[in-house]
């Protein structure tokens, strides 16, 4: 996408997601169309990764907090915020709903981007059920 100088927005649509008309991922019950692993800007300078190129990514690299929970946590309940606040950094919220208090964290767990850069503090929210 060409882009000039200023405030740009890029915008996915998806049609069909994991569960729905087709299953990409089999074993995994979230209906979720797409998990970015990259997102390469390029330009005159050179290249960066927005999502996993580390401290030197466009969007900053990996928090050094990192929260992981189910529905609960997830971006609309602002539990994340709360804590970015409270803690006073920057809190990365990696939360799934729908998928169970236990899908988040493995997943998270067996993911490059926490092999590749490990947060010095994991909070797992786990929701009081009755």
């Amino acid at each position: 996408m060409p882009a000039q100088i200023g405030s740009h927005a890029l915008e996915f649509r998806f049609g069909d997601y994991n569960g729905g008309r087709t299953s990409f991922a089999p074993k995994d019950s979230r209906p979720m169309a797409v998990i970015f692993r990259a997102l390469t800007l390029t330009g005159p300078d050179g290249t960066a990764d927005l999502v996993s190129d580390g401290a030197k990514g466009l969007l900053g690299g990996a928090a050094d907090t990192v929260l992981v929970g189910a529905s609960s946590s997830l971006p609309n309940l602002n539990f994340a915020g709360f804590l970015q606040q409270e803690l006073s950094t920057r809190v990365d919220n990696v939360s799934f709903g729908g998928a169970g208090v236990y899908s988040s964290l493995k997943d998270y767990l067996l993911d490059d981007a926490f092999r590749t850069s490990a947060p010095k503090m994991l909070i797992w929210q786990m929701p009081l059920l009755r």
